[in-house]
């Protein structure tokens, strides 16, 4: 799987202490607890929506006492720390009992838990992250913390910490780092999270033929072959020979096998059109084989059920003194002064 690119993500860094890459987010002398700051990617609405497992890997030499930084969330808002409906993995020194600690947590606008785990300087930590909806009344969520590797590629296991969910939660948005915005002042912390993989593939998508075809109007229909693993969003873009495309808007909420639709207006008529359709969740499919299809012409009183294809015009004699129109049949029929052919 492709790990995540954090320069394609939204930062907020008033303090100027976070530094980004494409596999990595590295803060030095960040004051935790000070001004808001984050790093997050909208992933569309209840992206995650079911099971997922998430992979990352993170590396401390400097957590004051009392400092606190969140380095993955998933979020239904944007916000400031612990804003509702998220989860969460935290850092945290907790002065108290003197430990430095990993925690995994959940806030809702009613509820919160935590479970956590020692931490030490200088070592790098492993972790997956996994969301299994079919233990507990609304699922679970359990992070594996591991050295060495992650604990189920041969890495050591450090411990695993499960945290039951109060109500059945989806999320859009993914924190890559997340400072609290407590306005505190005097706790400084250094590391770096790095190697975010959402085990997401890119999803795929198949043009169907058009339909509903007019002379000024058509409906396009797609299909998504493969989501990908997760709930995913499709597109269409066409246009008249190689004239820049059109795009329609984007259809949410589509998963494996789903049909997917759009009409669109204000074509031209008796005109050839291209049409191909995306898929992304969020990583961007490939655009599908383009179909062909023609617009009927003024003259046109039925509507064409089969469909034009590229091929079928390229078997038309071309003529400047000729024209394209469709017969009752749904036949490409080219007209000249001498006759037709089709």
């Amino acid at each position: 799987m492709a790990t995540e690119n954090f320069t394609t993500y939204i930062e907020l860094d008033p303090d100027s202490g976070i530094t980004i890459s494409a596999d990595q987010i590295s803060w030095s002398n960040l004051k935790s607890r000070g001004d808001l700051a984050y790093v997050y990617k909208d992933m569309g609405i209840n992206h995650f929506a079911g099971d997922f497992e998430h992979r990352f890997q993170f590396y401390i030499t400097k957590l004051d006492d009392y400092s606190r930084l969140e380095i993955w969330r998933i979020s239904d808002v944007i916000s400031a720390w612990h804003d509702p409906n998220s989860i969460y993995c935290e850092l945290y020194n907790d002065v108290l009992h003197g430990y430095k600690l990993f925690r995994l947590g959940y806030w809702t606008e009613s509820a919160s838990y935590t479970e956590y785990h020692p931490l030490f300087y200088s070592t790098l930590y492993y972790v997956v992250v996994k969301r299994d909806e079919t233990i507990g009344d609304y699922g679970t969520i359990y992070a594996y913390l591991s050295t060495g590797g992650y604990y189920d590629e041969g890495g050591s296991l450090v411990d695993t910490l499960s945290v039951p969910l109060p109500a059945k939660l989806d999320f859009q948005y993914l924190y890559g780092l997340v400072n609290t915005g407590e306005e505190a002042s005097g706790y400084y912390t250094t590391g770096y999270v790095q190697y975010l993989d959402l085990g997401e593939t890119s999803p795929s998508s198949l043009q169907l033929p058009t339909e509903s075809i007019t002379k000024n109007s058509a409906t396009l229909k797609g299909k998504i072959v493969s989501d990908g693993g997760s709930s995913c969003e499709a597109r269409f873009r066409y246009r008249i020979g190689l004239d820049s495309y059109s795009y329609t808007s984007w259809a949410n909420g589509l998963n494996t096998n789903d049909i997917f639709d759009d009409a669109i207006t204000g074509l031209t008529s008796e005109t050839l059109y291209e049409v191909a359709c995306q898929a992304k969740n969020p990583t961007e499919g490939v655009w599908s084989s383009s179909l062909y299809f023609m617009t009927l012409s003024e003259r046109e009183t039925v509507e064409v059920e089969d469909k034009i294809t590229l091929e079928a015009i390229r078997n038309i004699e071309m003529s400047s003194k000729g024209q394209f129109y469709i017969d009752e049949e749904g036949n490409a029929v080219y007209k000249s002064r001498y006759g037709r052919r089709t």
